[in-house]
């Protein structure tokens, strides 16, 4: 009987110093952090009616209000009172909307767009040398450029410039065949844009 009563309180003992080694605090191993996964959300680009002048490829001429839908496609309205039109970049020439993101283009009362292939471009120069993006915004996304900007190579094709790099030695060559003034330096894609308004002004 005495043994067993000795065991028993060696058990009991045993369990008050585990229990007081396991109290908060005093674990010896550091604690989970959990740390919130942030919001991926974007704020979608809320694109607005602007008025403008279409001429679409049988040489017709649109004029009204545009809007574009996300899309390949743009809606076109005739005035207030008529349902929109929805007409696919494929059908236009050339689509010149009012207002412009004075932030990266020249340009301030308008923003023009060209048809290539099957595509439409934004024309982000205003002289003789053409470059474009991909961008349909007219200045609901202020200093957004496209990912890629495209010029028009030797062989007559359009040329995607991939990078910055890329977009740099394309400028550099356009001025050196220009006899154009320029520093070796290595300048944003807004910097080569309005750099092209000053030594390639006119149309």
């Amino acid at each position: 009987m005495k043994r067993w009563s000795i065991t028993g309180l060696l058990l009991i003992s045993m369990c008050t110093v585990y229990g007081q080694t396991a109290r908060p605090g005093s674990y010896p191993y550091p604690h989970a952090v959990v740390i919130p996964r942030t919001s991926s959300y974007i704020v979608p680009i809320v694109y607005q009616l602007h008025d403008g002048v279409g001429r679409l490829g049988d040489g017709s001429l649109l004029q009204g209000r545009f809007l574009y839908n996300k899309g390949t496609m743009f809606t076109f309205y005739q005035n207030g009172h008529t349902k929109g039109v929805k007409i696919p970049f494929f059908q236009f020439e050339t689509l010149t909307l009012a207002g412009a993101d004075t932030s990266v283009l020249p340009r301030s009362d308008s923003t023009m767009f060209a048809r290539i292939k099957n595509r439409l471009y934004r024309r982000l120069t205003i002289g003789k040398i053409a470059l474009y993006d991909e961008v349909y915004a007219i200045n609901e996304n202020k200093g957004k450029l496209g990912d890629y900007l495209f010029v028009w190579g030797d062989n007559g094709k359009l040329k995607r410039l991939r990078n910055l790099e890329a977009i740099n030695k394309w400028f550099y060559d356009t001025c050196q065949q220009n006899h154009w003034t320029n520093p070796d330096i290595f300048l944003s894609k807004t910097e080569i844009i309005k750099r092209l308004a000053v030594l390639d002004p006119t149309p």
